[in-house]
């Protein structure tokens, strides 16, 4: 019994501390991945659905600005996730910065992309 109560005071705490990076690291790699992911094809079919705009009924198309809003708000927590990450990295992540910097190029790009969207969300928002 007392093996186990030094076992839990010594190395149950480091394990502990050890589980917890190993968590945030694949948890934080799998988003990065997810973003990627999303940014390569998802949020630039929110932005093209709007294509159609000389057939739409203004409830659709109200409903599409407000879709087209809560992905910019997503986008922007994306954009805030990433730069608090970079900000946190030390200079042995290299890779990992690069990674951020391109993602958030993706980010503008999208946007930029599709201003005329963003603007039409943003003034129905408002």
């Amino acid at each position: 019994m007392t093996e186990k109560v030094e076992w839990a005071k010594e190395n149950g705490i480091k394990q502990i501390a050890d589980l917890k990076d190993v968590f945030l690291n694949e948890t934080r790699s799998w988003f990065i991945k997810y973003l990627e992911t999303t940014l390569d094809a998802g949020f630039s079919r929110v932005f093209q659905e709007k294509g159609k705009e000389s057939k739409v009924i203004a409830g659709r198309e109200m409903a599409h600005a407000i879709h087209i809003a809560v992905t910019l708000s997503h986008l922007k927590n994306a954009n805030e996730w990433l730069e608090n990450l970079r900000r946190a990295l030390d200079s042995e992540s290299e890779g990992l910065v690069e990674t951020i910097d391109r993602l958030k190029k993706n980010i503008y790009s999208s946007l930029l992309e599709h201003i005329d969207s963003v603007a039409v969300a943003l003034e129905n928002r408002a």
